[in-house]
C-alpha cells in the first residue's frame, strides 16, 4: 500500500466506525479522501467491506438457524402435547356413543310396550259417521 503507516492505520479505524455505524461527517469526508486519492487504500477499502458483509451474512445465518432449531423443537414439543391431549377425547367419544345406545336400545324397549289407554285417535272403522243434512 502507497499509503504510510498512519494512514493505512486511520483508515482501518475509519472503516471500523463505518461498520459499527459511528462515523460521523467528518469521519466520512477523510474516508472519502483516503479512498479516492489511493487504489490501494481503495481495495483496502473493498476487501474490508467485503469481509464485513460476509462475516456480517453468516453471523445472522447462524441466528436464523439457531432460531429454526428451536421452532422446530417447540413445534414437536406441541405435536407431542397435542397426541396425549387426544387421548382422553377419544375416551370421551367412546362414553358417549355408549350412552346413546343405551339410550336407544332403552326407548325402544319402552316405546314397544302396548298401551291400555286411549291412542292419538281411537277409529272404529266399522262404523261410518252419519251424513249431516244441510
Amino acid at each position: 500500500m502507497s499509503v504510510d503507516s498512519f494512514e493505512h492505520e486511520e483508515l482501518l479505524q475509519l472503516l471500523e466506525l463505518l461498520c459499527e455505524n459511528r462515523l460521523d461527517r467528518d469521519g466520512v469526508a477523510r474516508l472519502e479522501e483516503l479512498v479516492l486519492d489511493d487504489v490501494s487504500a481503495r481495495r483496502l477499502y473493498l476487501e474490508y467491506i467485503s469481509l464485513h458483509g460476509t462475516l456480517y451474512w453468516e453471523a445472522a445465518g447462524g441466528v436464523a438457524e439457531a432460531e429454526t432449531r428451536v421452532a422446530i423443537d417447540r413445534q414437536v414439543e406441541e405435536t407431542a402435547q397435542r397426541s396425549t391431549r387426544r387421548r382422553p377425547s377419544s375416551v370421551g367419544i367412546g362414553l358417549a356413543v355408549a350412552a346413546a345406545l343405551v339410550l336407544a336400545v332403552g326407548l325402544f324397549w319402552w316405546g314397544g310396550e302396548s298401551g291400555d289407554g286411549p291412542g292419538l285417535a281411537d277409529v272404529d272403522p266399522t262404523t261410518r259417521p252419519e251424513p249431516v243434512a244441510g
